[in-house]
């Protein structure tokens, strides 16, 4: 092989290595927009492209979906005592503690700070209240300071289609579902 050739051939295998290192930074960004730095779970803006979707096929489908907004009750608290780190371990074991409990067809997400929603596909008409009261038994075990330990507690607040279908449909908008569920906390 000539010189020019085994040049040539060099400067094809670089540039195939930079066509996949764009394709992989690529993948990166597009995870990163649809999933939570921290917890690794569903972002916001992944649940606003997927809810519509999810309510339609239900609608279509005669099925049920249950949303769960989920609250870490005195979060600020917790950064504010135990600093940013501490808080940061507990979103990541609620997150870890949530998707541990759901179901192959049920969605988790991290909604924002120290929110998060669960979508739940065709549960039955009780499974939303027992998944979250088992959730609320189940963080007991996260707790929070060194020398004394205190258990974390979760509110909840639960609306189901189509059984909310009145106020559901009256916007598709991701933050009327927010504030509609912010009311319903418990």
């Amino acid at each position: 092989m000539k010189g020019d050739e085994r040049m040539e051939t060099n400067s094809k295998i670089n540039v195939k290595t930079e066509k996949e290192k764009k394709e992989d930074r690529i993948i990166r960004l597009s995870l990163l927009a649809f999933r939570d730095e921290l917890t690794h779970l569903f972002n916001r803006r992944n649940l606003k492209l997927r809810l519509p979707e999810v309510l339609e096929n239900a609608r279509q489908n005669r099925e049920r979906v249950s949303l769960l907004l989920i609250d870490v009750d005195e979060f600020k608290k917790i950064n504010d005592c135990y600093f940013h780190s501490e808080g940061d371990r507990v979103l990541v074991e609620v997150a870890r503690l949530l998707k541990r409990e759901k179901r192959p067809q049920d969605i988790v997400v991290r909604y924002g700070g120290d929110e998060f929603v669960v979508v739940l596909h065709n549960p039955s008409s009780f499974d939303a209240q027992r998944i979250a009261s088992r959730w609320i038994k189940d963080t007991l075990s996260i707790t929070v300071g060194h020398f004394h330990r205190t258990p974390i507690f979760l509110s909840f607040g639960i609306a189901t289609f189509p059984d909310s279908s009145e106020t559901i449909e009256k916007s598709s908008d991701i933050g009327f579902f927010s504030r509609y569920l912010e009311r319903l906390l418990i």
